[in-house]
């Protein structure tokens, strides 16, 4: 959104004025103070573009602060372009991850893995660490989506949803790092959302492994369980559920359970006491 022209969609702020830095192939280093994330004595050093994107990002921080006397439309416009500033960053950092990876510099530091070097540098922790590493080789494998992530329709929900997809499918890994599989995941994420996304993708790789169904199905019917607990508190459900078995459960509670707002009185079955 263009921040000059705001005033005229109902909102009255001084807008900040950034200015952009000179375009350069190569990003020059600009000193800064030491960061939490420099090691003890050692000043931090990044390029300036990174620079002033985090001087542009506190910016904007500080220009939301007036977004309850903004119009409707400005605060959608603005919900649109940080969406889709959040795939910018994703896809930036990617491909350091990548270049970092590639460099094995993070091994110097003593973690046992690379995941686990991210999941401690950024404080995100374990998850967060293998999360970021796979989707990093997921963009690094696929660079039309990468490209798709930073410039739309992808967004970096949907991107994190192909990498997991494509983690627990060779077939669909396969297919992704094709020119034509990378263009069809792009415009399948142009279609729907997320979620809807991450249907497709399964239908999609059952199409190129049909027996991989079979297989999941078999480990699902494999690791099946159920416990049921009577208390005096209540009845308990603990378990594990094939889809199949699990989506006739749903359905089967669903029929059984009043709608919200019916008038029902709780009443204690009388239930026979055990033999001891």
């Amino acid at each position: 959104m263009n921040w000059a022209t705001a005033e005229a969609h109902g909102v009255a702020y001084a807008a900040p004025v950034l200015e952009s830095p000179p375009a350069s192939s190569t990003p020059t280093p600009a000193p800064r103070p030491a960061t939490p994330s420099a090691a003890p004595g050692e000043a931090a050093c990044l390029p300036m573009e990174v620079d002033g994107a985090l001087v542009a990002g506190r910016a904007l921080l500080a220009v939301a602060g007036g977004a309850d006397e903004w119009s409707g439309r400005v605060r959608r416009d603005v919900l649109s372009a940080i969406e889709a500033l959040s795939g910018v960053l994703a896809a930036a950092r990617s491909r350091v991850l990548s270049a970092e990876q590639a460099a094995g510099t993070w091994a110097l530091s003593g973690d046992r893995d690379f995941a686990a070097w991210v999941g401690r540098t950024s404080r995100q922790g374990p998850g967060a660490g293998v999360a970021a590493v796979r989707l990093a080789g997921t963009l690094a494998a696929a660079p039309r989506v990468a490209e798709a992530l930073a410039h739309g329709p992808v967004t970096a929900a949907h991107a994190q949803t192909l990498a997991r997809a494509t983690g627990g499918s060779p077939a669909l890994a396969e297919h992704v790092r094709s020119a034509s599989g990378q263009d069809e995941v792009v415009a399948l994420a142009g279609q729907l959302d997320a979620a809807g996304f991450a249907k497709a993708l399964a239908r999609r790789s059952a199409e190129l492994d049909p027996a991989s169904r079979q297989r999941s199905h078999d480990q699902q019917v494999a690791g099946r369980y159920l416990n049921v607990s009577h208390t005096a508190a209540g009845t308990f459900f603990k378990g594990q559920l094939d889809s199949i078995s699990g989506h006739k459960v749903t359905l089967a509670l669903e029929a059984l359970t009043p709608r919200p707002g019916s008038t029902t009185t709780a009443t204690r079955p009388s239930v026979a006491p055990t033999p001891s």
